[in-house]
């Protein structure tokens, strides 16, 4: 699965409400786990309100002026540990994988006849 990455150059503020896209579209668990991130890790008297992560952008709301450095770096992060997490998650299938391949391999070994 790909790394999400925010594409910064497509960045608008209208309102309050920023728009930003993602280089590539995120995926539904992906997704999912900025959500609960965003929640989890935002804390009252933050310099936005909320924040909404879509398949190809993410929407923050009632972004305060002077607050563009405090937004990247929670969006920013919360990048970093969806990500950390993906490539938890694909290093744990690998190993998952190793491990059945070693049983599978052992299983057939053994069918090798004594001498």
């Amino acid at each position: 699965m790909s790394r999400v990455a925010i594409d910064w150059s497509t960045a608008e503020v209208r309102d309050g409400e920023l728009r930003v896209a993602f280089a590539d579209p995120a995926s539904s668990r992906q997704r999912k786990r900025m959500t609960a991130l965003a929640e989890r890790l935002q804390r009252p008297g933050e310099p936005w309100s909320a924040i909404a992560v879509k398949r190809s952008r993410l929407v923050v709301s009632g972004v305060a002026d002077g607050a563009e450095a405090d937004v990247r770096h929670f969006l920013e992060s919360l990048l970093l540990e969806a990500n950390a997490a993906e490539g938890d998650e694909e290093r744990d299938a690998g190993e998952h994988v190793d491990e059945r391949d070693r049983r599978m391999t052992e299983a057939f070994q053994a069918f090798t006849p004594d001498s």
